[in-house]
């Protein structure tokens, strides 16, 4: 099997997002697996490069046009990757990717094509201003991406019901497969030492900007009345930073800023409870990431989160429900340690059991050999042009690898 996946961002160790942990994670888990992998994303060449890459799969970084998180930016980008993977057609058999991505290459390759839509924000925003300025980006979405996909994959939960009502979806052609985290890495900073009597402390993990809900989570624990028996430990920055640090004043809140790996997965292991009151998500990693370090969890119901926390092992709320989180967090610290504990190892049981990547990778490349192989009398949806070969200005590099 020959697959290019194709991503509208740079992928891990250069960009550290969870699309491009989850993008850098597959393309290596499905090269073990035999597969003939090519990455090509989208980059910003004036951005400073972090980490270096390990030879595991070719890599191929267009760059991003400028304004890049402009409607147009993102069609040119599209376009880039379009002309490449034109130019390049019968180097694969499948191509992988985010919606965003194939809009130009959806409308006029020849390719089997299988989309993951990822969270489906843009068909979720909370504010009003958010979902008018996405209207266009949803059009797309709806009558190019979606009715010309061979198959498209959802995380599960309420993207499912979203893939179905919203973008009308078949059934035939939506298939369900989770995101996943590398439980070996995280497991090197282990095992866990909350739990040894001292004081409380509750963990959220994000980007400090409106759509994380860090500012439903600054007001939720104020008033929970136990602010001086937990700690609660907000990794990340972002443009909400200063404003979050103010109205936290004086609450045993700690703004640790951004933070690398190196410095993230022990920081899950020293914890008591993962909060992640999110608006607007797929299936995050750091939930997962703080299920494999073995806490229990309070989520926002939003995307796929409710495949990953329940009853057993925490609690979802109403995303910007505060009246909800206080409920849901007392009901937490109210918990005996043996209690919490129990909660936790359920939530280390569903990461080992359903959210690992060599199981994700097998059930991705299942997906793409399905399409590979279409059936005889299976028409595929009709090209409707070509375009045109790529430029030698559009390559910004390509490279051998990339680190898990």
């Amino acid at each position: 099997m020959k697959l290019l996946i194709a991503t509208d961002t740079d992928v891990f160790p250069y960009g550290v997002g969870g699309v491009e942990r989850f993008v850098s994670n597959l393309a290596a888990h499905l090269t073990r697996l035999g597969t003939d992998v090519e990455v090509v994303c989208g980059t910003d060449p004036r951005e400073r490069l972090e980490g270096s890459p390990s030879p595991v799969f070719k890599l191929t970084r267009l760059p991003f046009p400028a304004g890049r998180l402009s409607l147009l930016s993102r069609r040119r980008l599209s376009a880039s990757i379009a002309r490449y993977i034109t130019a390049n057609e019968s180097r694969y058999d499948v191509v992988y990717g985010q919606q965003e991505a194939l809009w130009a290459y959806m409308a006029r390759g020849s390719l089997p094509k299988v989309v993951n839509f990822h969270g489906l924000e843009n068909f979720n925003e909370a504010s009003v201003r958010r979902r008018l300025a996405g209207i266009p980006s949803r059009l797309i979405d709806r009558r190019i991406i979606a009715g010309r996909a061979d198959r498209v994959i959802s995380l599960g939960g309420r993207t499912s019901e979203c893939l179905r009502k919203r973008l009308r979806v078949p059934p035939s052609r939506l298939v369900e497969v989770p995101n996943a985290v590398d439980i070996e890495s995280i497991d090197r900073f282990g095992p866990r030492k909350a739990g040894s009597g001292g004081r409380r402390k509750w963990l959220f993990v994000g980007r400090l900007a409106y759509n994380k809900g860090a500012d439903v989570l600054i007001k939720a624990f104020r008033q929970s009345g136990f602010a001086e028996e937990v700690e609660l430990l907000v990794a990340g920055s972002g443009p909400l930073d200063r404003a979050l640090r103010r109205a936290g004043a004086g609450f045993n809140i700690g703004f640790l800023g951004r933070i690398e790996d190196r410095s993230l997965f022990p920081l899950y292991f020293e914890c008591d409870a993962f909060v992640f009151p999110t608006l607007n998500e797929g299936m995050p990693t750091v939930v997962l990431e703080a299920m494999a370090a073995g806490l229990p969890v309070i989520a926002s119901d939003v995307g796929a989160t409710r495949t990953m926390v329940s009853d057993d092992n925490g609690r979802l709320v109403r995303r910007g429900d505060v009246n909800g989180l206080v409920s849901a967090m007392r009901w937490l610290h109210g918990l005996s340690q043996a209690e919490r504990d129990a909660l936790g190892r359920r939530s280390r049981y569903l990461v080992e059991t359903h959210y690992n990547w060599p199981a994700v990778a097998k059930r991705t490349l299942e997906v793409c050999q399905e399409v590979a192989s279409v059936p005889e009398g299976v028409i595929r949806p009709e090209p409707v042009g070509q375009p045109g070969s790529p430029s030698s200005a559009d390559v910004s590099h390509t490279i051998r690898g990339v680190q898990e």
